[in-house]
């Protein structure tokens, strides 16, 4: 659109920001504008304050909170170039337009929960409203490359945007993950100072709430990102992954197993990257409904230290916390949780591994999972036959020897009779032996969920109770 990109190079020499003045608070910080002649920089100024952005940034913070101030009669000639070229997505009985990215609008914003669990963000501007924002992201990004932007979501092109997942769980990745494509995960720093701009600042969190937290980037699609508002039903965004089916949770499950430890989601947050240079404030996030479980950690061989920056704080942790996962097994294991039964053993072994649930139902927790692995295709539910099949099946799935198996036979035998007795009686004493007998019959179900994965799943359990692991080389 190089009519639009000559437009918005005359506005952004023509426009100006009034930086305005902030004033710190108790929980945060407000910002006034009152047009002071040293707070008031020319547009093109701008993008030297957002050269480096970081979490504590403050001129960058400064910068994407600036108020802008366009020409009426330049911003009158956009509004009416996009009521021209962009004809079909302008309701001319109110002179407005439907969008997929986020910017300052009088018209509405609309965050929404697609029965996938993707949430949605679309907004309705109008025009004058629109054409400012395309001057805010073009004195951010440069006329070109906002010019460019707005030309290929005219032709159909969608909306990119990254749905970005903090987790709960104890551990730091020695190296980020990136186990297909479209999804990455990294751990964060250990210093504040050097956080990534994207995570979000809200009140009530403080600087250690973060620290060597795991965080998944999920990438995603808005389409389309231009639409007639009478349209906006018909907006949908979706996973741009190799398997978009994957969301975050099946994720956390994999990393539980994985890492052998309790992994969920803390909070997520929509990310939408650059083209939050179109929005005052630059509000990077969008939270998504229903994650606000937040837990907090407890490492014991864990030191805080407030770094040189007033606000700043760094911890120290032991090798001990490291994670060391590779990309081929984490995505192997993502790929195998496709077969619901397992899962279902997966999800409940997971579970059973949430220290805050009730010892009761962690032991009914994972009494499900070893029937998910254990008793895939027995139909039987005489509860002795279960127990007895499910024992065996283990010992010999897991055992080398006579003597091991045996020890597996009894844990996984007594772990059953715990569950059932939490299931019947609604109690198991909270005792030094029935945590340690859990924490041990966990350890064989996974175990026995990785060798699945790995190995795959034997033809008959009934003939590898006969050694058919042994005529097949299977160990």
């Amino acid at each position: 659109m190089p009519q639009l990109q000559e437009l918005l190079d005359e506005a952004v020499a023509s426009s100006s920001f009034d930086l305005g003045h902030t004033t710190p608070t108790d929980d945060d910080s407000v910002t006034s504008y009152g047009q002071r002649p040293d707070e008031v920089i020319a547009a093109r100024q701008i993008r030297e304050l957002v050269q480096h952005q970081t979490w504590q940034d403050k001129e960058y913070q400064r910068a994407s909170r600036a108020r802008l101030s366009v020409p009426p009669t330049l911003l009158a000639q956009i509004a009416e170039f996009v009521r021209a070229e962009l004809d079909h997505c302008v309701d001319t009985s109110t002179d407005r337009i439907g969008h997929s990215f986020p910017s300052d609008t009088s018209g509405g914003s609309f965050i929404t929960t697609q029965p996938d669990g993707i949430t949605r963000s679309t907004s309705v501007s109008e025009v004058p409203d629109f054409a400012q924002a395309l001057v805010r992201g073009a004195a951010f990004l440069g006329t070109e490359r906002a010019a460019r932007l707005l030309a290929g979501w005219a032709d159909d092109e969608p909306v990119a945007f990254k749905t970005r997942v903090l987790l709960n769980g104890e551990g730091i990745l020695a190296e980020p993950l990136s186990p297909m494509d479209g999804i990455r995960i990294e751990s964060l720093p250990l210093s504040s100072h050097q956080f990534p701009y994207f995570l979000p600042r809200t009140k009530g969190r403080s600087l250690g709430d973060y620290l060597a937290r795991m965080v998944i980037t999920i990438d995603h699609l808005t389409a389309p990102a231009l639409f007639h508002p009478s349209n906006q039903r018909q907006v949908q965004a979706s996973r741009a992954t190799a398997v978009p089916d994957l969301d975050a949770a099946t994720i956390c499950t994999a990393l539980s197993l994985e890492a052998d430890t309790y992994v969920d989601i803390a909070f997520s947050w929509t990310d939408f990257g650059e083209l939050v240079a179109f929005n005052k404030g630059h509000d990077n996030a969008i939270w998504s409904v229903g994650q606000q479980s937040y837990r907090g950690r407890s490492y014991t061989n864990m030191t805080i230290t407030h770094a040189s920056h007033p606000r700043g704080i760094a911890m120290a942790l032991d090798d001990d916390w490291t994670l060391h996962i590779t990309e081929e097994e984490l995505g192997r294991t993502l790929a195998a949780l496709a077969d619901d039964q397992l899962r279902v053993t997966a999800t409940r072994w997971q579970s059973s591994k949430n220290t805050s649930a009730s010892l009761e139902d962690r032991y009914i927790d994972l009494r499900i999972a070893l029937e998910s692995l254990y008793l895939r295709d027995f139909l039987n539910e005489n509860s002795q036959e279960m127990r007895f099949r499910l024992a065996v099946f283990g010992a010999w799935h897991l055992g080398a020897g006579f003597a091991d198996r045996r020890t597996i036979r009894k844990k996984l035998r007594d772990a059953y009779d715990r569950a059932s007795g939490a299931v019947h009686l609604g109690i198991v004493e909270n005792t030094p032996e029935n945590r340690d007998l859990l924490s041990d019959a966990q350890a064989l179900c996974r175990r026995g969920a990785l060798r699945l994965i790995a190995d795959g799943e034997p033809q008959d359990w009934g003939d590898l109770i006969l050694g058919a692991d042994e005529q097949t080389g299977l160990s």
